[in-house]
């Protein structure tokens, strides 16, 4: 099966062509590429036009101009991406049986969605299940054909900024492709780098963008908080650009070159950054009382920016945390820091739709409402 995943950056769409073993799930990178496009920042579009005329450049070249059967993935990345944590349910009434069917999860899943979404100017993108709970008994992963008379479901809702998700949407359409699904990046890379380990112990996972910094909190296996940061390292080039009056690009290979302790402004320079961003991610955690209670034992470093030279020893420092490492795809065949986003599409999309195939066994599918996890709402 081939399947093109696109990462909308800043100033850039980074794009790769991967065949997925049905077998072993590996992942096969056959092509990447990245280009720029001026007319993305921080995920979100400037120009319909430019960044539909940059989609298609990206696919073209992903598919050296050929014909070719693929399944499109596009990641959503930005301030303007929202993902909470919600509650549902349903009684199961059959009293004879009492044998829960997909139309129960359906409607649990339903039921999870807070009212007014849509009244505070947000789409809904897709609603996660991350476990279900029958009579109190929690960690359940596929509760169809249990028995149960109350049915739970602990489950993520993915909305966004209904302007600013429409246009990217609208970009997609007008390069010529309709039937695009849309993932929320961060949620991808979570369940594609992290361990089972470190979803269940605790673990940060943080996405080193250019113009946004994203960070999640898994504990217990499931997401416990997530932010979109709009500060990124694009500002550390800027800070070397000003300072060495250079061009910005000659700044970002600078940057991309340096290493510490060779140059005592640069340290300060480039550390005062990155300790703004890292103090905004902490005091974001902070919010939450998990967090305080149960400090995450594992961060895990994704995204372009964790390139920077030394960058694990400068969080475990800040943090005070022992297990930092970078992060990459577990599937992937092939991985670096600029593609981990884009493999992360395609391995979280290739699970959830291998396990939308084994539901169908059980019964009817679970209905257009689950099944926007795979499929674009528009």
């Amino acid at each position: 099966m081939n399947i093109i995943a696109l990462d909308f950056g800043s100033g850039k769409i980074a794009g790769v062509l991967a065949v997925v073993d049905k077998n072993t799930g590996s992942i096969n990178i056959t092509a990447r590429v990245s280009m720029p496009t001026k007319e993305i920042s921080g995920g979100m579009v400037l120009g319909l036009r430019p960044a539909a005329a940059g989609v298609r450049a990206v696919i073209k070249e992903l598919t050296c101009g050929e014909r070719l059967n693929f399944k499109l993935i596009c990641g959503l990345r930005g301030t303007y991406l929202n993902l909470q944590r919600a509650h549902g349910f349903k009684n199961i009434i059959d009293c004879d049986v009492r044998s829960i069917t997909s139309e129960d999860v359906q409607l649990a899943m339903e039921s999870a969605v807070p009212a007014g979404i849509r009244e505070k100017n947000f789409s809904l993108v897709n609603v996660i299940a991350q476990h279900y709970i029958i009579d109190g008994k929690e960690g359940i992963k596929d509760p169809v054909g249990m028995s149960g008379f109350m049915l739970e479901v602990e489950s993520l809702v993915v909305s966004a900024f209904s302007s600013h998700f429409e246009n990217l949407s609208r970009a997609v359409n007008m390069a010529g492709f309709e039937d695009a699904v849309f993932l929320p990046t961060i949620l991808t890379l979570c369940e594609s780098v992290l361990t089972e380990d470190e979803r269940e112990l605790g673990s940060v996972l943080i996405d080193f963008g250019a113009e946004v910094t994203a960070f999640a909190f898994y504990h217990h296996g499931g997401l416990i908080m997530h932010r979109e940061i709009p500060l990124g390292f694009n500002f550390i080039d800027r800070d070397i650009a000003y300072l060495m009056q250079n061009p910005l690009s000659a700044a970002k290979e600078i940057k991309e070159q340096y290493k510490f302790g060779d140059d005592e402004i640069l340290d300060d320079v480039i550390m005062l950054r990155l300790h703004e961003v890292l103090q905004k991610i902490h005091g974001a955690l902070l919010e939450s009382s998990l967090y305080l209670k149960m400090p995450p034992i594992h961060m895990v470093l994704c995204g372009g920016g964790a390139k920077l030279d030394s960058l694990s020893e400068h969080v475990k420092n800040y943090f005070k945390i022992k297990k930092v490492r970078l992060g990459y795809c577990t599937n992937a065949v092939e991985n670096s820091e600029e593609y981990t986003s884009a493999c992360a599409l395609i391995q979280y999309y290739e699970m959830h739709n291998t396990q939308e195939e084994a539901l169908e066994e059980h019964g009817p599918k679970l209905g257009s409402f689950v099944k926007k996890i795979l499929d674009n709402v528009f």
